[in-house]
């Protein structure tokens, strides 16, 4: 399923497949030994195993040696690099307020080296409801790109000279939450830097220092390809409102990208991420929560013994905006969109989800609906209806021959669409009608038939509160995906 499932996304220059004799690889991510493979909570499953992709190369390939270098090395913001406010000690000034909202004065001041609320902490308050400040004037011990995480089950917030940078809704049944931001610091530079929570502890404030990136950069430097194992850290909605990748995972992939003539981005994630790196890689795979077997299916695909043929389910957009015409906030802040603006969602797309409202408003994705390439190529021949004429709520059989014109044996998913020539009300420009997948071996040809039902006709019609099918000429188009369309023909729907 995972091999089927994983989807090509981009193979410039036929970076991929890999060759399985190359001598060292390097894979980089913040977890490059393991795949993500959840959101957490009710959703995760015990698995038998877990096969890591660096144990599946290894068992895909003979003599190479596959380098791992994390790029996720949280450790504490401590004393070394934070001068308290009130130059007393060495760490953060930090604030114990009994009450929720840091008001009033403080009834508890003193120096903490680092930003680690505990349980005696908030009992030595004593007081139902518990605010903490923590200031300090922080100097970065290097210049570069820092990964700043805030771990907290308390509500907080953290600002740098006075621009809040993270914002942590705070954990839930399930434990604390964790929120990234990434900073660019100079060296001998001062900021102010202030942390506030208020609730349930622990809360811990650390940070991934440049030499993550310059150690990622170097392995890439030093192999004969690089892998970028990308993931996200989203939680129940997450996705909803973080689309760029946490940490320094972006300015991982640019340094590597500098550094290796072939690399390639595994994306191991459960939906869409921004990819402001796009035109600077080789190759970008996305291979969601692989399972188990993952490391395993996942160099199959990389190193050709698998020929990729995934189909994207959703639309890959340029940017956040793109996808809804509702505001998108994060809690507490209101979004129409999401979460809601006083309790309720609204949902102005209407029925233009997805691809339909990329195709509606004229937004060109980044990689459309349906998409996926193959390590072979595919030639569509022309497009057939039978019969060209049905009356409503009859079935349509679309036919059309497809040749493998590359050189190696793969898979294509054969997309219809269909698209009423004249709406009596407003509808999508197009819509998924059916999707065959075809096994075809190279220089070969096989035909999909793909059954398209009176349901890719009908439209919901509000002020009959019925299914209605309109009568008139309905354009059938078969494609690659959403915005590949191959060939196309006429079906009339009569009365």
């Amino acid at each position: 399923m995972a091999e089927e499932a994983s989807v090509l996304l981009k193979n410039e220059g036929d970076t991929l497949p890999l060759d399985d004799e190359i001598d060292e690889l390097a894979i980089v991510g913040p977890d490059p030994t393991a795949f993500k493979q959840s959101v957490g909570g009710s959703d995760s499953v015990t698995a038998i195993r877990r096969i890591a992709l660096h144990q599946g190369i290894e068992s895909v390939t003979e003599d190479t040696t596959v380098t791992t270098v994390s790029t996720r090395r949280p450790e504490s913001v401590g004393p070394d690099a934070v001068q308290p406010t009130q130059d007393v000690g060495s760490g953060f000034t930090a604030e114990y307020f009994d009450n929720g909202d840091w008001s009033g004065n403080a009834v508890k001041t003193r120096t903490e080296e680092t930003v680690d609320l505990t349980q005696s902490d908030v009992d030595a308050v004593d007081s139902d409801t518990v605010s903490v400040r923590w200031s300090g004037t922080l100097v970065a011990p290097e210049s570069g790109t820092y990964a700043l995480e805030l771990t907290s089950q308390a509500t907080g917030t953290v600002a740098v000279d006075g621009e809040p940078v993270i914002r942590n809704e705070g954990g839930g049944f399930f434990g604390p939450k964790t929120e990234e931001a990434t900073l660019e610091l100079q060296s001998g530079t001062e900021y102010d830097v202030r942390v506030e929570a208020a609730g349930s502890p622990p809360v811990t404030l650390e940070w991934t220092t440049p030499s993550a990136v310059e150690d990622a950069a170097a392995a890439a430097g030093d192999a004969d390809a690089a892998i970028v194992l990308a993931q996200t850290d989203t939680f129940y909605g997450d996705d909803r409102h973080e689309f760029a990748l946490p940490g320094n995972q972006n300015a991982v992939v640019d340094a590597v990208a500098a550094e290796s003539d072939d690399t390639a981005v595994v994306l191991n994630t459960e939906s869409p991420v921004a990819m402001p790196w796009v035109d600077d890689v080789d190759a970008i795979m996305a291979v969601w929560f692989p399972g188990q077997e993952g490391g395993l299916a996942v160099a199959n695909l990389l190193f050709g013994e698998v020929n990729p043929s995934g189909k994207s389910p959703v639309t890959f957009a340029e940017s956040l905006s793109d996808y809804l015409p509702g505001e998108v906030a994060t809690l507490p802040d209101p979004g129409r969109a999401y979460p809601g603006v006083e309790g309720t969602v609204h949902y102005d797309e209407g029925v233009f989800v997805g691809y339909r409202h990329f195709d509606e408003a004229g937004i060109d994705p980044l990689f459309p609906f349906g998409h996926g390439e193959s390590y072979t190529s595919f030639e569509y021949g022309p497009v057939r209806a039978t019969p060209s004429s049905v009356a409503a709520g009859d079935s349509v059989t679309v036919s059309v021959e497809v040749e493998n014109t590359g050189d190696h044996d793969g898979k294509e998913a054969v997309q219809v669409y269909a698209a009423p020539q004249n709406p009596a009300i407003e509808r999508p420009p197009k819509e998924l009608a059916g999707i065959q997948k075809l096994s075809i071996a190279a220089g070969e040809t096989e035909t999909a038939e793909i059954t398209v039902d009176a349901d890719a006709f009908r439209y919901w019609d509000p002020e009959t509160e019925r299914w209605t099918v309109d009568p008139g000429q309905y354009d059938l188009l078969v494609g690659a995906s959403s915005r590949d369309i191959r060939g196309e023909t006429t079906v009339q729907v009569r009365e």
